[in-house]
């Protein structure tokens, strides 16, 4: 009886608990791309630039801190994406798995990852820029020389060009 129940559990716990698949670095899969080819592999990366769509799918760029790489995703996929990362928001964090192609037909002979599912594992988020103090100072301390040194110049050079110009009356 026992044992049937600590079978039952372990059914339990396989069909409850997630699947980890392991990653691989875009890097890695451009490196061996041949070896990765026709693979479904899974990658984690967060969501960059823009989603463009063609049809009933579109592409999406994704970036794991050690490369970037183009992805076709169906359109209901790419939707599920809120924020793509660029200088003001951090994109999403995405588990992507998919097809990998090294010389992909479909896309030009480009290598590629054609997405079965995406799943958001961060939502992104607006990212602040705050300009530090340093560099306002260094800002108003450079307009002050600039304008300083402008009018200087100024000074000593008009004087110069009214004194050298011929008087009207005088060529008259």
């Amino acid at each position: 009886m026992a044992q049937k129940i600590v079978t039952i559990l372990g059914i339990l716990c396989f069909l409850v608990l997630p699947v980890q698949a392991t990653t691989v670095s875009i890097s890695d899969l451009v490196e061996k791309a041949k070896q990765y080819d026709g693979q479904t592999i899974t990658i984690k990366a967060e969501a960059i630039g823009e989603v463009l769509e063609r049809g009933d799918h579109a592409w999406i760029n994704v970036n794991d801190k050690s490369n970037a790489i183009g992805v076709f995703v169906p359109i209901a996929e790419a939707k599920k994406i809120v924020f793509f990362g660029d200088y003001a928001h951090t994109g999403d964090t995405l588990i992507i798995t998919g097809i990998m192609h090294n010389a992909c037909v479909e896309h030009g002979g480009e290598l590629d990852i054609h997405a079965q599912s995406i799943t958001i594992v961060k939502a992104g988020s607006p990212t602040e820029r705050p300009v530090e103090f340093v560099k306002i100072l260094t800002f108003g301390g450079l307009a002050i020389l600039a304008a300083m040194l402008g009018l200087y110049f100024y000074k000593t050079i008009t004087p110069n060009r009214v004194q050298d110009e011929p008087n009207k009356e005088d060529t008259e």
